[in-house]
């Protein structure tokens, strides 16, 4: 997205708003997946992110700020939403709606071994990922699994530099322990 179209968006003009869409849906719907590991509330959370963009974009003028903004609104929603379902049941972290598993097929150059492995191995470190507490999850998920700056997650959440750093440091060493202990 480039800034005229961005300043058009802004305006309201409905195709540059779908060409913003265009260029951060999969960043978008990367995170919430990462955060809630199910491709409904995924895309569930897509919509709810950009119809708030759309309902903000007027009053946002910060061109070079846009991705982290975007990035901001997507993990208040995530975290919104995760607040909003404690203490009630989830769907299963392997299966979509109709029941059939979400994970592609390994692909026929590996082994059948070596796959299952690194689907397991995967499938571990998603799980202690979503077992993280919600700061400390949000950083996991935006630094290693969306390579974000440490800047841009710093304005993303509107915390220090050194929150950042803290929550990851302490967001991976929790992940290590849960691996380790199995």
């Amino acid at each position: 997205m480039d800034e005229l179209s961005f300043q058009r968006a802004r305006k309201g003009d409905h195709a540059a708003f779908a060409s913003l869409v265009t260029a951060y849906e999969k960043l978008v719907y990367n995170i919430a997946y990462r955060f809630f590991c199910h491709t409904a509330d995924a895309e569930d959370i897509c919509q709810t992110v950009f119809l708030k963009v759309y309902q903000k974009l007027p009053a946002f003028e910060d061109y070079a700020g846009l991705k982290p903004w975007i990035c901001a609104i997507t993990s208040n929603a995530c975290i919104d939403e995760s607040r909003r379902r404690k203490g009630k049941p989830t769907e299963s972290l392997y299966l979509d709606d109709e029941g059939t598993a979400e994970r592609p097929i390994p692909a026929p150059d590996k082994p059948p071994e070596q796959a299952l492995l690194e689907k397991e191995g995967m499938a571990a470190v998603e799980e202690a990922i979503r077992r993280l507490p919600e700061d400390f999850r949000v950083c996991v998920v935006l630094r290693d699994l969306q390579q974000l700056s440490y800047e841009e997650i710093a304005a993303a959440l509107g915390i220090g530099l050194g929150t950042v750093k803290s929550r990851l440091a302490r967001g991976r060493e929790r992940v290590r322990m849960m691996l380790k202990d199995g």
